[in-house]
């Protein structure tokens, strides 16, 4: 409450006094007063006014700072499908904030069924939208549209995402939005005659076409898909650990497990200390999924451009959507020959004189190797990788800036 506030509120609080309190024929015979007292009763009552005006004033100051001093609930939006609906996963990403002395207040709009592409088309999401002046607003892909979007060319996701970012910041500019990360089927795409992909190599295509989408519209990333992943790679991918008995929703520890990352990329927060479980979920196995969840999110947040929230207005963000790559001159190239026994070569093209970083990961996100860590110039540049002391398997590599990060696999025999 600034200074001139008080002083008019002061100034206000003798007018009324004197207008309203003090009847007509004492007004007259106070200014009667006044001139033979030499104004020492006005002053005194003056004195009594102002002491009496200033307490008033400090107990409305108090009370107006005592408001605002509160924090004021999270409002976050969950658009989604089944997936999201399924064990009320908005319900327990709320009770896990309840739990941790945060408050928040969420909806959900998540029909079976639902795209994003169906999303960016639909009068219900845009009311939904702009309903309020969300903080939040989490994104829930499909995994096999994220994943393959050729076979679905006509239920895109990267136009819709595109859309609905548009549509987002058109209602909020600060609105910050979590793109979530789906995970695999169970049984990958083996389900789809003449198709290959069992569930962690449908996953790895999730996670890197996700990378893919996060880079070029500028999204942060609740990586959902990849906690599930890194559990059922340590499980070695027990049946219906995760998934429910259709091969694709989540069960009840998917749900939880799911919520503890979403959790953790709002609030930037572990979940390992919070004591809630849900009914019937073994403490000992919910302890397990909480430090996955926030491992996964808190040990990488620039690879899933998560920041502190801070309630202000982002820049116009009709800037804010970067090229894809293939329309930029930062690139990295395939490595050849890919799969590879030991050696295999990297090349990469510098668009300006930056700070460059190559780094070799394994699966579970774990850096084995820094290529390159020095400053560059433009230009085109080639190098070898030498992997004898790697097992056989899937290997990511990455090219890193300080304005872009691109990852690709790779496949050791």
């Amino acid at each position: 409450m600034g200074f001139s506030f008080l002083l008019r509120s002061l100034f206000s609080s003798l007018i009324y006094i004197f207008v309203y309190t003090i009847k007509p024929q004492n007004k007259v015979s106070l200014f009667i007063h006044f001139r033979q007292n030499n104004y020492f009763i006005l002053n005194r009552m003056i004195r009594k006014f102002i002491s009496s005006a200033l307490i008033v004033l400090c107990c409305i100051a108090f009370s107006a700072n005592k408001a605002h001093s509160q924090t004021e609930p999270l409002e976050i939006l969950f658009l989604g499908n089944s997936y999201t609906n399924y064990n009320h996963l908005p319900d327990i990403v709320s009770d896990l904030a309840l739990n941790s002395g945060k408050e928040i207040y969420v909806e959900s709009y998540a029909p079976g069924g639902q795209s994003l592409h169906d999303h960016a088309s639909s009068f219900e999401t845009y009311l939904r939208i702009n309903q309020k002046k969300w903080d939040f607003i989490i994104l829930q892909g499909t995994g096999r549209r994220i994943a393959y979007p050729e076979s679905y060319s006509s239920d895109p996701s990267f136009e819709a995402l595109t859309s609905l970012k548009q549509i987002i910041h058109e209602n909020c500019v600060s609105t910050r939005i979590l793109f979530f990360m789906p995970w695999a089927d169970e049984d990958g795409m083996t389900w789809v005659a003449n198709r290959t992909e069992d569930y962690f190599k449908m996953q790895v295509d999730i996670y890197l076409k996700t990378i893919e989408f996060s880079e070029a519209l500028d999204l942060s990333i609740s990586p959902v898909g990849w906690a599930w992943y890194r559990v059922l790679y340590e499980k070695e991918l027990p049946l219906h650990y995760l998934h429910s008995d259709d091969w694709n929703h989540p069960n009840s520890k998917g749900s939880f497990l799911a919520a503890c990352v979403i959790f953790s990329s709002i609030f930037i927060e572990s979940t390992t200390n919070n004591p809630y479980y849900p009914s019937g979920l073994d403490h000992a196995e919910g302890d397990y999924l909480k430090t996955t969840a926030s491992e996964i999110v808190l040990n990488d947040l620039e690879l899933w451009k998560i920041t502190p929230y801070i309630d202000s207005t982002f820049n116009d963000i009709t800037t804010g959507i970067s090229k894809p790559d293939h329309l930029n001159n930062l690139s990295l190239d395939q490595n050849y020959p890919n799969p590879f026994l030991n050696l295999t070569k990297i090349k990469y093209t510098i668009d300006e004189k930056d700070k460059v970083e190559i780094s070799v990961y394994d699966q579970l996100g774990k850096k084995l190797a820094i290529l390159v860590d020095e400053e560059k110039f433009p230009g085109s540049y080639e190098i070898e990788f030498n992997g004898n002391k790697l097992q056989s398997g899937i290997f990511f590599y990455s090219l890193k800036t300080n304005k872009k990060r691109i990852i690709k696999k790779m496949q050791k025999i």
